[in-house]
C-alpha cells in the first residue's frame, strides 16, 4: 500500500494527494493498467491487456468503484471512475479493455 502496510484506500489517496499539491493537472498524468493471463492445464498461455489515460483530480468526487477511483479521471471526461458508474467505467477502464481482450483470445483458441 501506498501509505504503509496499514494504509486504507483513504489514506493512500490522501498520500497521494498531499505529494501533488504543488503540481497542477498538467502534472498529474497517470496510467491505469490491467494485465490477464490465460493458461490452460497443458501449459498453454496468453496474454490480455488494457490500458486507461487520465489524471489524478484535485479532490476524490463520487463513491463508485474501489482504491483511486474517486481520484483518477480518465482523458475525454470530466468526471473520476468514482462518479462515471459501472456501465460507462467498464467500457473505458483498463480492467474492462482487458476483459474485452481476453474474451476475444477465448473465442478463437481451441480448448
Amino acid at each position: 500500500r501506498f501509505a504503509g502496510p496499514n494504509g486504507t484506500d483513504a489514506s493512500d489517496s490522501a498520500l497521494l494527494l498531499q505529494r501533488l499539491a504543488d503540481h497542477p493537472i498538467s502534472e498529474r498524468n497517470a496510467r491505469f493498467q490491467c494485465v490477464i493471463c490465460l493458461a490452460t492445464p497443458d501449459g498453454r498461455s496468453w496474454f490480455a491487456s488494457g490500458n486507461c489515460e487520465g489524471h489524478i483530480g484535485l479532490v476524490p468526487a463520487g463513491s463508485e468503484g474501489v482504491g483511486y477511483d474517486p481520484l483518477f479521471v480518465p482523458d475525454g471526461f470530466e468526471s473520476s471512475f468514482g462518479e462515471l458508474g459501472p456501465a460507462i467505467k467498464n467500457q473505458v477502464s483498463h480492467r474492462g479493455k482487458a476483459v474485452n481482450a481476453a474474451c476475444a483470445i477465448l473465442n478463437r483458441i481451441e480448448l
